[in-house]
């Protein structure tokens, strides 16, 4: 275990006096925090900022839309991201539909000049608002 990540909680995530003494707790034992990036005024950079606790930020929600054409172009943005901003942080459910699309699209990364890595090396590679 290297640290937690936000699956809900938009609203948990936008009020600092809440999130606070999470990311003191996950400071205290060494942990990173990805947050998921739903609430539109998230308090975690800052936050993690001021602590500070190392975070990730989810770029991508991979399988909102369980569908192979979905996904597939969600596997596109990802690589977009990736590329402009150097790395990218995708969230995914274990849909069978989303493995068989992570199955086909993981082996065309290194053609493309991709490195599919964890979230531990994209910490402090994102651009946090």
């Amino acid at each position: 275990v290297v640290g937690v990540a936000a699956q809900m909680g938009s609203r948990f995530t936008s009020t600092p006096d809440l999130l606070r003494p999470v990311l003191l707790a996950l400071a205290e034992r060494g942990y990173l925090y990805v947050d998921n990036a739903t609430a539109p005024t998230s308090a975690v950079p800052a936050l993690a900022r001021e602590i500070p606790v190392p975070i990730a930020v989810n770029d991508q929600f991979l399988d909102t839309e369980a569908s192979r054409i979905a996904i597939d172009g969600k596997l596109q943005q990802i690589e977009r991201i990736a590329r402009s901003e150097g790395a990218a942080v995708g969230f995914a459910s274990p849909y069978p539909i989303t493995i068989e699309r992570l199955v086909v699209w993981i082996p065309t990364l290194e053609a493309k000049g991709f490195v599919l890595a964890p979230v531990t090396a994209v910490v402090g590679e994102q651009a946090l608002p």
